[in-house]
Parts: structure tokens; C-alpha cells; sequence
């Protein structure tokens, strides 16, 4: 593998390093990573919630967040559908807990992986009709036309929220809230889906005190879910991203949830700093294993449980989901491994039959690594 070094301009780096009172050093890395200015060189550095953009900025959140406060009001049946990850579990969540603080008791669906796939489906679409008013994706519904056209002429109003790019038109939703659309400013671009819901409840707040009914609950509040779901998801942490992360981990390193208390404490963790690394690589594989493995319920469960005592029996519970998921990892990856049969090929494809569905992005992740080339896992 051939390195070369980035090389940043001695006049900007000395202004960094005099100006904030840093290393020279730090200014170099400032400077290589695209930090030029002083401005945006103070933001990274010391990232301030106060300047967090006003949520309807984002485009379709003020229609989004009038058409749910209507709905509270009028004790429609509300659903949230999430995704199976990290960011989809933190998604949901965040707006089940911030619902219920208004006595608000909405429904919650998370596909299987193996018997649903990933996003929305239409079997489970046709169930909710007849008893389901009003559906609010998180970190999944933008590729979903079908589902989304069908529950709308159902008299279904579909809110959705996702971060993914879109491959065509947008989906026909009441409301799609995507900071990937060309109409989104820059600064909300690089949210996860959990940043994402974050920002429509700052909406639905925001409606909810211009209707007189004031706030039951502060946004930094929910924070430490934000930054779980934001980390796990492997976003770029600058701009929104950082500040969010930032305030979310000092949140986590002081937990008022049970749930997360608990998780702390199996992952041999509840006495240090969390950082960003402590979270990839501790914290969100037991919470994404549920999901690789079966049902996510158990870590959206452990989220929102309300005690200590139960949050240990599924912080326990995950850890035994997290173990099986390595061993299922190691036993797909020998296999996988077996058919490298030439290195050098550009790209790297295996196959195998019953190879579980939720470990192969781990074992093309690890290929990847070993031969520095693409890899293809399926089953």
C-alpha cells in the first residue's frame, strides 16, 4: 500500500495555532480535514447548541408536525415505523417516549429481516387499515412508492422521515422530510435518521406550544438517543452531526434511562467516558444485535423501559444476542474465506447457502479489509 502524507499551508497553520491558542499540530489536522477559517475552526472545536438551525428549515416539517399535533388532538391511532439498526431502534425511540410524555400512546413497527426485509412492506401496510390514521416512518420510507401510494389512497396520511438518497421521484407521502432533497439546506445533509426524527419533534414541539399546550419535555433530553444513533450510524461527525453528538454523549456519561444505565454496566463500561469509539464499538453492536438476529423489540424495549432491574434483564439478554452474532460472524467468515481463491481479482464475490442475512455486511466489512479489495457476500 503506497501512503502520502497531506501537507497544509505553514501561513494558515501558525494563524489557526495563534489565533485559538492550539498546536500547531491540531491547526495542521484542522487544516488537512478542510477547517480554514476561524469560524468554522471554533464551531468544530467548540460546537454550541445555540446554534442549532430552525426545524422548519427542513422542508416539509411545519406541514408535517401540524398534521401530527392534529392528530394528537384528535386521539387518531398513530403509528411509527422504523428500521431494524441502530439509528431505525433510536429513531423510534425518541418519538414513542416524547409521544407519551404528551399521553400520547402510539404504536411502534420494526420489520424482522428475515420475514420482512429492510423498510416497508406491503402485507404489513394492509394490516394496519381500518384502525391506523396516521404512519410516521424513521430511517426508511423514501424508496417505498408502493407502500407509501397505498396507504395514502387508503386514507392512511404517511409523515415520512429518512436520510437516504433518492434513487428516483420522492415518495407520494404527505409529508417527506429527507435533508437529501435538492430543496434541503446543507446543514441538515448529513443527518442520520435519528437526527432527522430529532428535528421534526422540535417541529411537533414547537406546534404543540403555539397551540397552548406547553412543553412537557426539553429537546436535550433526547439527545442521548440522538448521539447512539448518529454514532452507530457511521455519519460524517461535523457541523449538526458534532454539535448533536457532543451534547448527547454528556448526556450518556450522566444517564437517566434505566435501560441505558443497564447497557452500560454488561458492556463493562458504566465507569468510564463515553466517547465516540466506546459507543461504535461496545455499545451499539449488542444493541444492533437483536435486529441482525430476529426482532429489534428487545433494544427498543431496552430504551424505553422505565426501571433499572428490567433494563438488566435485556441489557443481559442482548449481550447472549451479541455473542451468538460473533460466532455466527467467525463461522461465516472462515467459510467466506475459503473461496478467496484469487486475490488479486478486483473485486471479491462469495456466496453460501443459509448463511444468516444479518451478519454478511460484518463479513464483507472484514473481507474488505483483509484483501483492500470490494467485496460481495451473499446467501
Amino acid at each position: 500500500m503506497k501512503w502520502s502524507s497531506l501537507q497544509s499551508d505553514d501561513r494558515q497553520r501558525e494563524l489557526l495555532s495563534e489565533k485559538l491558542g492550539i498546536s500547531s499540530t491540531l491547526a495542521h489536522l484542522l487544516l488537512v480535514r478542510g477547517i480554514s477559517t476561524l469560524e468554522d475552526a471554533r464551531e468544530f472545536l467548540n460546537p454550541k447548541l445555540s446554534t442549532f438551525p430552525d426545524p422548519s428549515d427542513l422542508p416539509d416539517v411545519e406541514k408535517a408536525a401540524a398534521r401530527i399535533v392534529d392528530a394528537m388532538d384528535r386521539n387518531e391511532q398513530i403509528v411509527i415505523w422504523g428500521d431494524y439498526d441502530v439509528d431505525g431502534v433510536t429513531s423510534t425511540a425518541l418519538l414513542l417516549t416524547f409521544f407519551e410524555k404528551y399521553g400520547v400512546q402510539a404504536e411502534f413497527f420494526m420489520p424482522n429481516r428475515e420475514e420482512d426485509g429492510y423498510g416497508m412492506n406491503m402485507t404489513r401496510a394492509e394490516a394496519m387499515v381500518g384502525h391506523v390514521e396516521l404512519v410516521i416512518t424513521v430511517d426508511c420510507g423514501t424508496s417505498n412508492h408502493k407502500e407509501v401510494a397505498f396507504l395514502q389512497n387508503a386514507g392512511i396520511d404517511v409523515v415520512v422521515t429518512d436520510h437516504h438518497s433518492l434513487a428516483a421521484s420522492p415518495p407520494p407521502a404527505f409529508a417527506f422530510i429527507n435533508p437529501k432533497r435538492e430543496d434541503a439546506p446543507d446543514v441538515f445533509h448529513d443527518l442520520a435518521g435519528v437526527g432527522v426524527a430529532f428535528v421534526l419533534m422540535a417541529g411537533i414541539r414547537r406546534q404543540l406550544t403555539q397551540r397552548g399546550n406547553p412543553a412537557d419535555t426539553q429537546l436535550k433530553d433526547y439527545l442521548d438517543l440522538v448521539a447512539l444513533g448518529t454514532v452507530a450510524d457511521m455519519v460524517p461527525l461535523l457541523g449538526l452531526n458534532r454539535t448533536l453528538v457532543r451534547f448527547g454523549l454528556k448526556t450518556w456519561n450522566a444517564p437517566s434511562r434505566p435501560g441505558l444505565l443497564a447497557l452500560k454496566q454488561v458492556a463493562n463500561v458504566d465507569d468510564k467516558l463515553l466517547d465516540s469509539s466506546t459507543i461504535s464499538f461496545q455499545i451499539a453492536p449488542r444493541l444492533n444485535a437483536s435486529g441482525r438476529l430476529g426482532s429489534a423489540a428487545t433494544s427498543l424495549d431496552l430504551l424505553c423501559c422505565g426501571d433499572y432491574s428490567s433494563g438488566l434483564v435485556l441489557a443481559n439478554k442482548l449481550d447472549q444476542l451479541n455473542s451468538m452474532r460473533k460466532e455466527l460472524e467467525k463461522e461465516i467468515l472462515s467459510l467466506a474465506l475459503d473461496q478467496v481463491a484469487d486475490e488479486s481479482r478486483p473485486v471479491i464475490l462469495v456466496a453460501g447457502n443459509g448463511w444468516n442475512k444479518g451478519v454478511l455486511g460484518i463479513v464483507a466489512s472484514r473481507i474488505t479489509n483483509s484483501f483492500h479489495r470490494p467485496s460481495i457476500v451473499l446467501s
